[in-house]
């Protein structure tokens, strides 16, 4: 990103600072013995949606699900399935409230319209031997022609693409929760992690990588598409942010000595509207 010019070029050559936050959300014991190198070959794979990843990251803790309109819900996210496509190392997370056969295939219509909106037809699924075994999931593979593959059982390197990505969502998300819990302590908690999880997806679907022509990101590779993000309209996730009060949004009136706006926490970009709209 550096090297791109998306941030100052002089951090090209620096190092990395030690993050606090990091080092407490990402610490990990070491392997007692090494593994030989796998001489698997990989599922060839020629452009985006040849073979798509599906595996499901569980939470014990329940997430708050986000609403725009209503009254709040006594409902909460217990799980998400993340989805990886092998080509461009794409993924997509899709928060879902049960791990059922109807969640995971409401999960993979969602994926599929954001694939199609992109110029992407999925032709085939790699899952775990788990919930995406079902026979809604099968069926619906089946009436759209999809191929359909899944992993041994207890074999999860196998399943090693979403695994991984799986790894790095958690990694990034609880490292931004503890971020921002040290700063904001009496308002983030963890059960804001879909939004971090949410996040840190982001973030990885939109830095440039070095093994892609040109230094293309993930989602540009996928939607086939030399447009970039504008990286100036990020913020940190969780950071403080202040909404104008709504009578003065709709040019209503107001005690001018009142406060006029109202403070809140930032919760990542919103998917349904324009990029600078947020979730607040």
């Amino acid at each position: 990103m550096a090297r791109k010019g998306t941030i100052p070029r002089r951090l090209a050559d620096c190092p990395n600072p030690v993050c606090a936050a990091c080092l407490c959300g990402k610490a990990h014991k070491h392997p007692k013995q090494t593994k030989a190198k796998s001489k698997h070959v990989p599922r060839p794979v020629s452009k985006p949606g040849d073979c798509v990843s599906v595996d499901a990251l569980v939470s014990a803790t329940p997430g708050l699900i986000a609403q725009m309109c209503g009254f709040l819900t006594r409902q909460r996210c217990k799980c998400a399935a993340v989805f990886v496509d092998h080509c461009s190392d794409f993924s997509y997370v899709h928060l879902m409230a049960n791990q059922d056969g109807d969640n995971v295939c409401a999960a993979k219509a969602a994926f599929e319209k954001f694939s199609k909106a992109n110029g992407v037809d999925v032709r085939h699924c790699h899952t775990d031997n788990g919930i995406f075994a079902c026979c809604q999931w099968q069926d619906d593979c089946t009436a759209k022609m999809q191929g359909f593959t899944c992993s041994g059982v207890n074999v999860h390197h196998q399943s090693g693409r979403v695994k991984t990505r799986m790894r790095s969502l958690q990694d990034q998300g609880r490292s931004m929760l503890i971020h921002a819990n040290h700063r904001w302590p009496t308002t983030i908690t963890a059960h804001l992690w879909p939004c971090a999880v949410r996040a840190a997806n982001d973030s990885l679907n939109a830095t440039p990588a070095a093994r892609f022509a040109h230094d293309l990101s993930p989602l540009q590779v996928f939607a086939g598409t030399s447009v970039d993000v504008n990286h100036r309209h990020w913020n940190p996730i969780f950071c403080p942010a202040c909404v104008l009060a709504g009578p003065l949004q709709t040019a209503g009136i107001q005690d001018k000595w009142r406060e006029r706006s109202t403070p809140g926490i930032y919760l990542g970009r919103s998917p349904l509207h324009a990029r600078l709209v947020a979730l607040v």
